[in-house]
């Protein structure tokens, strides 16, 4: 995949937001949070931007020891600080590296595929109920970010699309 000479003109950065400050504070499942921005000088899309626990450095050295809550309190430090949980020189205190670009970029062309279609067969597509309020916003949340990325790609996000096809 090459999407390098999608991205001229295009900056990206990405904000670490404390789990106890997103907006998924409430959820049973932690996770690292985001801001992430891109711009092209004229057009500016920010939005949230989630990855699973398995993100943070040092994780996999507690995937395959005993499940603790010492460990799930280590799980939810990071999540809070942004920075790893393994007491490892050379992980201790490391600030969690900011999402990938393309994993981004692979997020935000699925949802800006709600620009093509009407509620009732993206709700379909992905088996969300058409009279649910949450999956309308859902989807007019997708709709925003399918007209963002068309003024930050122009005609290319169509080809950003075929690129992610088998992402």
């Amino acid at each position: 995949m090459n999407i390098d000479k999608y991205l001229e003109g295009i900056t990206y950065t990405a904000e670490f937001i404390p789990l106890s400050h997103s907006r998924n504070k409430d959820s049973k499942h932690k996770s690292l949070n985001w801001v992430v921005t891109l711009s092209n000088g004229n057009t500016t899309l920010s939005t949230d931007y989630s990855q699973g626990v398995a993100h943070i450095p040092g994780y996999d050295k507690l995937k395959g020891s005993k499940t603790t809550i010492w460990n799930y309190s280590l799980i939810g430090q990071a999540c809070e600080t942004g920075k790893s949980i393994v007491d490892h020189e050379c992980l201790q205190g490391k600030k969690i590296d900011k999402p990938k670009l393309e994993d981004i970029l692979y997020s935000l062309v699925l949802d800006s595929a709600a620009i093509d279609q009407d509620f009732e067969d993206w709700a379909a597509d992905f088996g969300y109920d058409s009279d649910s309020r949450s999956a309308e916003k859902m989807y007019n949340d997708c709709v925003k970010i399918g007209r963002k990325m068309r003024k930050l790609f122009g005609g290319n996000l169509e080809a950003l699309r075929k690129e992610f096809a088998n992402y």
